[in-house]
């Protein structure tokens, strides 16, 4: 049986969460600025990202991400 190579879906897909647990590392490191309140607004063009966003403001309610196509 041979494993396909990895997809562009799951390429793209490790890179949004990725992306998105260096986000969260920067923002929750103690050096941050204190004057940066609100949510943090991320921007894609990529399809099921805000599936992504939804399910991470699902875990994470007292660190909310908007999301802007």
């Amino acid at each position: 049986m041979v494993r396909p190579g990895i997809t562009r879906r799951r390429a793209l897909s490790a890179g949004l969460w990725t992306a998105l647990a260096g986000v969260t590392a920067s923002a929750c490191a103690d050096d941050v600025r204190s004057d940066a309140d609100g949510p943090l607004t991320l921007w894609s063009a990529l399809r099921g990202t805000d599936t992504l966003v939804a399910a991470w403001n699902e875990l994470h309610p007292e660190e909310p991400v908007d999301f802007s196509p």
